[in-house]
């Protein structure tokens, strides 16, 4: 299982790198919540909070966008994720 493919701007960081990609055939599948939870934990890293996720690794997403206030650490910040 593949478990960074679901991030597309990392694929396409890797692409362009000339990184080898997976073909997302093997991709990690998880909730909205699980997903909610990696990109906290990269916004507390990286304090990036725009994200762009292939749609089809979170199957009970509907829409095409989603975003929520996020407090962490006295911080706060609301996090955006399109769905690609």
């Amino acid at each position: 299982m593949c478990l960074g493919c679901w991030d597309v701007d990392k694929q396409e960081e890797k692409l362009k790198n000339n990184i080898e990609v997976c073909t997302g055939e093997e991709m990690l599948v998880m909730s909205l919540e699980e997903l909610k939870g990696k990109l906290v934990s990269e916004w507390m890293e990286t304090k990036k909070t725009h994200f762009r996720v292939f749609k089809q690794a979170v199957p009970e997403i509907k829409s095409n966008t989603h975003s929520w206030q996020v407090s962490a650490l006295n911080q706060q910040t609301k996090i955006h994720v399109n769905f690609i």
